[in-house]
């Protein structure tokens, strides 16, 4: 779906864009019970709807188990901004491949692995690094977290740097081009096999440990490799 959406942008009526917001941004909410996440969340669409361009439109995207969180983030949204100037959007409303598709930028805290969907389907990603999240967390250590990564997503840490991704990232073709540059060997370092048949690999690996032989040596009968070199 990714590669045939290209650089091409869909459109989604029922957001209620109005025509003098072209461009949409979306912003990808926290999920968790503890205060902190809470508080964070607060930070987060306050960074992104207090230096928000007035052509754009944000689509605040809620995590598909956090619907609970709909009524926070329609408060400090609305605080801040018209009404006619952005959506809470829920997963029974449109999914994040949708909301991607339909984007010109994907906006999250750097942890968030929403930014590795909006590289793949070729959508600038911004991630937002706040100090309250260590550098060595989990979530940053994941395998798509490699330098490419890096590569294709711009990181910003205030409300100047966030302004400044958000006007050249929507309307400038040049710099949009420049953050995907990288974005064929990312794909080709993560995403290595993604023809449809990893169901396949997986199973076929099951057996391979389940005769007691290392997963280092397991070679696929479909596809390739799913071990970086």
């Amino acid at each position: 779906r990714a590669a045939a959406l290209g650089d091409r942008r869909s459109e989604i009526a029922s957001l209620g864009q109005p025509a003098e917001r072209p461009y949409v941004v979306v912003v990808f909410a926290e999920y968790g019970s503890l205060f902190w996440v809470h508080a964070l969340q607060d930070r987060l669409l306050r960074l992104v709807a207090e230096v928000l361009p007035s052509d754009c439109f944000l689509v605040c995207k809620l995590h598909p188990a956090g619907e609970h969180e709909r009524d926070l983030c329609e408060k400090v949204l609305g605080s801040l901004l018209p009404s006619d100037a952005f959506a809470v959007i829920g997963e029974r409303q449109h999914t994040t491949p949708d909301l991607l598709a339909a984007c010109h930028v994907a906006v999250a805290v750097e942890r968030c692995m929403a930014l590795t969907d909006a590289i793949f389907m070729r959508r600038p990603a911004v991630g937002i690094r706040f100090p309250e999240i260590p550098p060595g967390s989990n979530d940053l250590k994941h395998p798509a977290r490699g330098p490419e990564f890096w590569k294709c997503c711009r990181v910003v840490r205030d409300k100047t740097e966030m302004r400044d991704a958000l006007i050249s990232l929507t309307r400038n073709a040049t710099a949009r081009a420049a953050l995907l540059k990288s974005h064929k060997r990312y794909i080709e370092q993560f995403y290595l096999a993604s023809d449809g048949r990893a169901s396949h690999r997986v199973a076929d690996l099951i057996e391979h440990l389940g005769e007691g032989k290392d997963a280092e040596s397991f070679v696929p009968t479909i596809g390739t490799s799913l071990l970086v070199e």
